[in-house]
């Protein structure tokens, strides 16, 4: 595998919602704000990996990230 590992967990606060849902109860607004939350997690996820990638291609060592047969996982750079 190429890049951060899959269990990077960035540490963000959670979000809360800025409004209340017009049924709290209604089981489809709990599935929808949890689907939102999953999608908003992946989101940090890919923005973390386009940093490591910039990190990267400012190093010069872009080349090395998809090089056949190379499976080593860079190093990413401390901001």
């Amino acid at each position: 595998m190429i890049g951060p590992s899959a269990s990077y967990r960035p540490n963000i606060e959670p979000n809360t919602p800025m409004t209340l849902a017009r049924s709290t109860g209604s089981g489809n607004v709990l599935a929808v704000i949890a689907k939102l939350a999953e999608v908003q997690e992946n989101l940090r996820l890919i923005d973390h990996k386009i940093d490591v990638y910039r990190g990267r291609l400012a190093a010069g060592d872009t080349d090395r990230l998809w090089a056949p047969g190379d499976r080593r996982v860079p190093a990413e750079r401390s901001s």
